[in-house]
């Protein structure tokens, strides 16, 4: 028995199982002599039914899970370069995926016989957003062991707080306050406002293309033009040239 197998089989159980498990892992431990590990078991801590969503999906939809952290990355790529189209197509993809994850962990629920409540839903969808939003709660959804939602302020994870139990390092988890709502609500404004002005200047780049492209269509036919009238005067010049010779007596 060891610490990582043990969260592993803990943090797979319901939430109402976790407590009795994990106390009955810790006196294993104690009885086999291995007080360390019998106390890193010990603090682990229940996890949230919102954080217990999360760990399912994990466990019973990884290919999904994978599928919106690589969604989030071409998302920033797509943030970073400023390219509004792809911003706005990859977005769609978004809210589609995560609605379906959250379908997905309401049947989940329903075949485990846990009831939950809209505020765990919300705090799923939450953990979903930051995972999309940010590297290392992806990393932190992976792992599978939530105990808390991860929610994400356009700043970086929120009130960040480590947690070495689970997993022997430092994970950053998160609770709901109305100081987080308020920053994600702020950060979801100022995406939508950078989604709609690089919609703007898109739009401004491809007029000014536009214009540009029949300015130089323009200079082209002018171009032409003057080509031809030079042609056009050089052979008028020809034919008086063979006019006047034509007048000259023999």
């Amino acid at each position: 028995m060891n610490l990582e197998l043990v969260a592993k089989q803990l943090y797979g159980l319901k939430p109402t199982e976790f407590t009795a498990a994990r106390d009955d892992y810790a006196s294993e431990a104690r009885r086999a002599g291995d007080r360390t590990l019998a106390d890193d078991i010990k603090s682990l801590r229940k996890p949230s039914i919102g954080a217990w969503l999360a760990n399912q999906l994990v466990r019973e939809r990884p290919s999904d899970i994978e599928a919106l952290i690589r969604l989030g990355a071409e998302l920033r790529q797509a943030q970073d370069r400023l390219d509004g189209d792809k911003i706005r197509r990859l977005s769609g993809e978004r809210h589609a995926n995560v609605a379906v994850l959250l379908r997905e962990a309401q049947a989940l629920a329903r075949r485990a016989h846990q009831s939950i409540s809209s505020s765990a839903m919300e705090d799923l969808e939450g953990t979903l957003d930051a995972a999309l939003a940010e590297q290392e709660a992806a990393e932190v959804l992976r792992e599978g062991r939530l105990t808390n939602a991860l929610h994400y302020s356009g700043l970086g994870l929120a009130d960040i707080a480590p947690d070495k139990a689970a997993s022997g390092r430092g994970r950053p988890e998160a609770a709901s306050t109305s100081k987080e709502k308020s920053l994600r609500a702020a950060a979801d404004r100022a995406q939508h406002e950078f989604e709609r002005a690089n919609a703007e200047a898109r739009a401004a780049r491809d007029a000014v293309a536009t214009a540009d492209a029949k300015l130089k269509q323009r200079k082209a036919n002018a171009e032409l033009a003057d080509r031809r009238a030079k042609d056009a005067q050089e052979k008028a010049r020809e034919a008086k040239r063979r006019a006047e010779l034509a007048r000259r007596p023999n």
